[in-house]
Formats: C-alpha cells, structure tokens, sequence
C-alpha cells in the first residue's frame, strides 16, 4: 500500500514538474500564431538566425525550454494578410518568459486593433522593439520597455493619454513615435533626458504638452510630423545638445529654445 501511495505521489509530482514547464500564454491568438511558427514561414527565429519552429516536441505547449532558443518574433495580424480566422489579440501576456529575444515586432493594424498595454520592461537580452500596432481608440494603451538595457531600436504606435515607459534603457539610440492611425493623440510627456546614447528622434501625428531632452549629447537628428497641425504646448528646449544637426518640422506648432545650439533648422 505504502509503495503505491509512494509511486503516486512521485507521478503526481511529475506531473506537476512537467506542466509547471509551460509557458501561461493566455491569450489564444497569440499562442496559436507562436505556436505556428516553422522553418516555412517568418515568425520565429533561433539562436542562430534560422526560422523555425518553436514548439520542438509538437505537444501544443510552449516550455521554457523552447521559448529560451527564440531570438526574434514577428507577430502579424494585419487586414486579410493575416490568413486567420481571427483578427487580433488582446494580450501578449507571456512574452516575457523569452528571455533571449533579442528582436520584437507586433504588427497588428487595418480592420484589426489591440486593446491591452504592452509590457516589455526588464527584458535584458531585447535590442529591437517595432510595435506597429492599430489600438482601441476609446482605450489607454502604456507601453512599458522600462530596463530593457540592450534596446537600441524602439519604433512604436501610441494612444491618447497612453504612459511611454523607458527608463533605464541606457542604450537606446533611435526612437520613433506614430499617432494611432488618423487620429492625433495627446501624450503628458516624453522624457528622454539623459539618454547619451540617443542619436535620432521621429514623432508624428502626437500632441506633446512636453518633450524632455537635456543631456541628450549624442542626438543629431530630431524630426516632428503632422498631416494638419500638431502641437507641443511648453517651450522645446534643445539648447547645449552638441551632436544636433538636424532639427525638421513639419506642421508643428513649437515655442523653440536653441540657445548654444548649432543645428540645420528645415521647417516643411
């Protein structure tokens, strides 16, 4: 009796081994588009920078073991080109148990929208975010790349009253920042004092009432777009930044401080 209650036990304990092994993906259509990935299509690659299939053993689970050999993902939900029955997603809970990605690119716009926050905060191994995403109008998106201290690349939508995150990214060297769709949304603040290694910022399509960027040694280029005409409500101060070179605005409406500041000014 004692023998069987022992072997129970133990396959009781494996059992629970094994499943506490898989990743909690949440949401459905981001682990069904993870768990297409295969050397046929672009959706994962490996450590070694061949596309392929991330779920090695076919058991329709994703385990640590498998999310720690991806390096990239390209998550597509884009109009028809998605080839799915369904249109978007509304999490990407779970992304952060790929540890080694290095590249991260969520495309999800069209006819589809997303309507959660994006968390990529302390993902060390990440060096390039695109997150080309159309949200959920009536809805705050924040998007969170706080401590990801490779990040180089950062390409992201935003949303109306959205909280852009990136503290401690000390690497970071070009930025660009897109309103949500035909909309112009408004955003508090974008503090990037203090990023030396900054070298390009491009916003469009986004109201400012403060865009902060004292310190930024290395920035040479800094372009603000609109379609009809935008504004960033306090004064712009781009004084003492030595590298600028290029400074372009494009229907902006911008009180500009550039004392002590050598740049080429192109208004469009």
């Amino acid at each position: 009796m004692k023998t069987k209650l022992f072997c129970l036990l133990y396959f009781l304990m494996l059992s629970l081994g094994i499943n506490a092994q898989n990743i909690s993906i949440p949401d459905v259509n981001f682990k069904t588009r993870l768990l297409s990935s295969s050397a046929s299509n672009t959706v994962a690659k490996n450590l070694s920078g061949n596309y392929f299939k991330i779920d090695a053993n076919g058991d329709g689970q994703i385990q640590q073991s498998e999310a720690l050999q991806v390096s990239e993902l390209n998550i597509i939900f884009y109009g028809s080109d998605t080839g799915l029955s369904y249109t978007t997603i509304n999490s990407i809970d779970g992304i952060k148990s790929f540890s080694a990605l290095k590249s991260f690119k969520l495309q999800i716009g069209n006819t589809n929208y997303y309507s959660g926050a994006i968390d990529l905060s302390n993902m060390a191994s990440l060096e390039k975010a695109d997150l080309s995403i159309g949200f959920t109008s009536t809805l705050n998106h924040d998007i969170n790349v706080s401590n990801c201290t490779a990040l180089k690349t950062l390409k992201t939508s935003a949303s109306n009253g959205a909280n852009l995150n990136f503290n401690g990214c000390t690497t970071l060297q070009e930025v660009k920042l897109y309103g949500n769709g035909d909309s112009s949304p408004t955003i508090g603040t974008i503090n990037l004092n203090n990023f030396t290694s900054l070298k390009s910022l491009y916003i469009e399509n986004i109201n400012l009432n403060n865009l902060l960027l004292q310190g930024c040694n290395a920035l040479e280029n800094i372009t603000l777009k609109e379609y009809t005409t935008n504004t960033i409500s306090n004064p712009l101060n781009v004084s003492n930044l030595p590298s600028l070179k290029t400074l372009t605005f494009n229907n902006y409406n911008v009180n500009l401080d550039a004392h002590n500041c050598l740049y080429v000014f192109k208004p469009i």
